[in-house]
């Protein structure tokens, strides 16, 4: 049976040949698929290591915790927040949210990315003014 490194190295060995594999400080990222509304990435992380505390402007983040365990740090008016997640668990930062990971045991959590946009009724470019339809132009 494989230990948890030799399958987190094979799934990297595996996957680089399909697409690029960003090395990070606390691991590996597999960026799945990226829109201008989604992102999904496949992290594979190291104990002992985090990413940066950082924000964003428009995109809520999401983390699923396939193996490992990780915190999820967020910071409100300078006070801290702290959720630990573990298989088959999940946790959304909203944009704006000062947050960063922690990892707790070396996993593989999947990153989920999209843009917290409201309908704004006011979105609207006029060629022209509606009214009585004529017939003209």
């Amino acid at each position: 049976m494989l230990t948890f490194k030799e399958m987190q190295d094979a799934l990297i060995e595996g996957f680089s040949s399909l697409s690029k594999w960003e090395e990070k400080v606390w691991g590996w990222a597999w960026h799945i698929h990226a829109s201008d509304q989604t992102a999904v990435s496949f992290l594979v992380t190291e104990k002992g290591f985090r990413c940066s505390r950082h924000s964003h402007r428009d995109r809520v983040n999401l983390f699923a915790v396939v193996a490992g365990k990780i915190a999820v740090q967020e910071w409100h008016d300078g006070n801290l927040k702290e959720i630990i997640l573990s298989p088959g668990q999940t946790y959304k930062v909203h944009n704006k949210i000062l947050h960063r990971f922690r990892v707790l045991k070396s996993g593989m959590v999947i990153e989920v990315y999209w843009v917290d946009a409201k309908v704004d009724l006011d979105d609207i470019h006029r060629l022209d003014q509606g009214g009585v339809d004529d017939g003209s132009e």
